[in-house]
């Protein structure tokens, strides 16, 4: 490939179970190129589309990819499906989580980030909408958010700050990072290290934090204790020592997880049954967006010792199917992709 090419396709065939849709394609496309495929219904054009992005492999020739794309930097618009256009967030939100996969270790959005969604969204002639519910926009509107939120993306491997811990990820043979594809993406793009990536980062962080962080192991927080209207540490049992704490604190951050432990089946801690919320609630705090409850769509149902745990969904790509009851591949009711939806959008075809 040349410097200046991005994606060059020789000789091509594209197609579906053995059948091709396009032959004897031969394309290239440049830097600064702005290309329009169109076409008749039928004619091809969401096959090439998921070609050019590596979503279907060619039955005969090849597409190269410039480096700079691999990995997940192609920016796509799909089309929307009925949970996506009715999602609950404000058009700059929507736009500015464009930015996610650059955040790293961060907490919050840096300057350059809300800039760039604001810039991003004056482009798109949308700037004065940005404080506008997205659900109540037109399709057409919505179509314009969701590319201003492309725009935003930036998929450049961002590993810096974990590989500065000690930290490394999975490679393959040839020294690439060995990615995988989740639901809902278009490119693999998820990295792991090990086969327990939280594990080995809360390792490495409590290592990293030895004496000067305290950790009280078979601890529990139940109430948290106030000064007038502030609070100001909390009540805690140690069922080690079979003994009450009084932890007293300038400034107390809850990080208890939510409530699925409420559901007989759940892919999230047993015990998660909404203890900081309690105690959120019992201190004054105000509580919103409560039926908001998040576990993963997909969990194993046997052996009885591994009900609930969650199936990692990237394997869905990689040859696992969901079936029901009956042994039914029941998702390919709803069309041709199968279990390979978005979570949001599996969840509510599982429960219909």
């Amino acid at each position: 490939m040349k410097d200046n090419e991005l994606i060059v396709c020789r000789d091509v065939s594209l197609g579906y179970e053995g059948k091709s849709v396009l032959t004897d394609l031969d394309l290239t496309i440049a830097k600064g190129d702005y290309l329009c495929v169109v076409g008749d219904n039928g004619s091809g054009k969401s096959t090439l589309m998921r070609g050019l992005l590596g979503l279907i492999q060619p039955q005969s020739g090849t597409i190269e990819h410039a480096p700079a794309l691999k990995h997940g930097a192609i920016g796509y618009l799909p089309q929307q499906t009925r949970a996506q256009r009715d999602f609950p967030a404000t058009v700059y939100e929507v736009v500015l989580s464009g930015c996610l996969n650059q955040k790293g270790l961060r907490f919050f959005y840096t300057a350059a980030q809300k800039s760039a969604a604001l810039m991003n969204m004056g482009k798109l002639g949308i700037l004065e909408l940005k404080d506008q519910s997205y659900r109540d926009l037109s399709g057409g509107q919505q179509q314009r958010v969701l590319l201003a939120r492309a725009l935003c993306q930036d998929a450049a491997e961002v590993f810096n700050e974990i590989r500065a811990m000690g930290l490394s990820f999975n490679r393959e043979k040839d020294g690439s990072y060995q990615a995988l594809r989740p639901l809902g993406a278009s490119w693999p793009r998820v990295v792991s290290i090990g086969n327990e990536t939280g594990a080995a980062i809360l390792t490495r962080l409590k290592e990293m934090l030895k004496g000067s962080v305290t950790e009280l192991p078979a601890t529990r927080a139940l109430k948290l204790l106030k000064d007038g209207s502030r609070v100001c540490g909390a009540l805690a049992y140690d069922a080690a020592g079979k003994r009450w704490l009084n932890l007293r604190a300038n400034a107390v951050v809850l990080a208890c997880g939510g409530y699925c432990g409420i559901y007989p089946v759940s892919t999230n801690k047993r015990d998660s049954g909404g203890d900081g919320v309690a105690m959120a609630y019992e201190a004054g705090a105000e509580l919103c967006d409560m039926e908001f409850i998040q576990f993963e769509p997909s969990a194993a149902v046997w052996p009885r010792e591994l009900v609930g745990t969650s199936v990692i969904t990237t394997l869905l790509f990689e040859g696992a199917v969901l079936r029901n009851r009956d042994g039914e591949r029941f998702m390919l009711r709803y069309g041709p992709e199968g279990d390979r939806v978005s979570k949001d959008v599996m969840l509510s075809l599982i429960h219909i």
